[in-house]
């Protein structure tokens, strides 16, 4: 299984996947890229551990991903190394990739695939070159078949960029006792509650559809790409 992680932050994402892979006997091996301008929110967990029991286990994994990438290596390790009373004993190697996301995902090895991409960068405020359609896409076309896209963000925007993206796109796991995420998936299957009809009215009459670093070809892209997209074509 190969996992992509955009916004690598403190690393709570990686952390929740290691944990589903030390409950999963049946997985082999586990690969991981992970992307950010810098370490400083592992040097702060790590630091700050303690105050989180249910993840304390995992501090030694923390670590070697510290070394490793400052050492411009992959942080390599087996799951029950890190977690003795884990089911399985997968084979981790951790990848960091320091600096511009934008830049480093071309240094994915060739045919490359994706399970899963986590996308959680800053907001479109305070990162908006990370949400254009020409820069998710970079992203996107490394997912495989079967994988499925992930964020935190339900803005229609970037719904409509996954969308004409040829994603399924639907309502994600909870992120705040209110507030839902967005998954998306060229697979249909994996959308267990796809957008509905409602939705894509709201975005015909939406005042802002995209996001103002969009350019007419691209807005103009977007746009077919929602309203043609076969997810709605039954449903209209």
């Amino acid at each position: 299984m190969r996992i992509c992680d955009v916004g690598l932050g403190a690393g709570f994402n990686v952390i929740e996947t290691l944990k589903a892979a030390a409950l999963n006997p049946d997985l082999n091996e586990l690969e991981i890229y992970s992307f950010d301008l810098h370490l400083h929110g592992i040097d702060l967990l790590i630091e700050s551990i303690a105050s989180f029991p249910e993840i304390l286990s995992w501090k030694p994994a923390l670590v070697q991903l510290k070394n490793a990438a400052q050492q411009g290596t992959t942080a390599a390790f087996r799951i029950r190394d890190i977690c003795p009373t884990s089911a399985g004993n997968a084979d981790v190697k951790w990848n960091v990739l320091l600096g511009d996301a934008i830049a480093r995902i071309a240094e994915v090895p060739d045919q490359t695939v994706f399970d899963a991409i986590f996308y959680d960068m800053f907001s479109c405020q305070s990162a908006p070159d990370f949400w254009t359609r020409a820069v998710i896409e970079k992203f996107a076309r490394l997912l495989g078949s079967d994988g499925v896209f992930t964020t935190y963000s339900t803005a229609t925007p970037v719904r409509a960029i996954l969308l004409s993206l040829g994603c399924w796109v639907g309502d994600g796991a909870y992120v705040t006792t209110k507030m839902r995420s967005t998954i998306a998936s060229p697979n249909p299957c994996w959308i267990l509650e796809p957008l509905a009809p409602e939705w894509l009215t709201r975005f015909k009459r939406s005042g802002k559809p995209f996001f103002e670093a969009e350019d007419t070809a691209a807005r103009n892209i977007i746009y077919e790409g929602v309203v043609q997209h076969p997810q709605f074509a039954s449903k209209v």
